[in-house]
């Protein structure tokens, strides 16, 4: 049995070599190709309808929709890229900030025995008197 952990192959990893899908993408069944088939031949009648939503529709945001389909269909999506740049003056920097401010160990320890201590009890008799309350100090 292969070792697990750090040292050892996790279950589900590619080894060198290994190839999980050697035949590739499956064919197109018949079926699959005549509802192919028949979807291309509703594309005009489709764009008519985009086309007459876009126009006459009285919900901008339907209008919207509309022309970015169209668009996208016609010219392909937009291409997104993002630049990341850095050099030996100016390096770049990644930062991980969990909350309004990071907090050590013993900070969080002290806020959290702090907000403890303030805490109020009160003591309800099946939910229908309250016989009291104290203050925990």
């Amino acid at each position: 049995m292969a070792k697990r952990g750090p040292k050892g192959p996790h279950p589900g990893m590619i080894k060198p070599g290994e190839c999980r899908n050697p035949g590739g993408r499956p064919k197109l069944t018949l079926s699959d190709k005549e509802l192919r088939d028949k979807c291309r031949g509703y594309a005009p009648e489709a764009i008519e309808t985009l086309y007459n939503l876009m126009k006459t529709s009285d919900e901008h945001r339907i209008q919207v929709s509309c022309a970015e389909i169209l668009l996208e269909r016609g010219h392909g999506k937009p291409q997104q890229s993002v630049t990341i740049s850095g050099d030996a003056d100016n390096p770049i920097v990644h930062e991980l900030i969990v909350g309004p401010r990071q907090e050590s160990m013993l900070e969080w320890q002290e806020r959290r025995q702090k907000m403890f201590n303030s805490v109020t009890v009160k003591v309800i008799d099946n939910g229908s008197e309250e016989k009291g309350s104290k203050k925990t100090s």
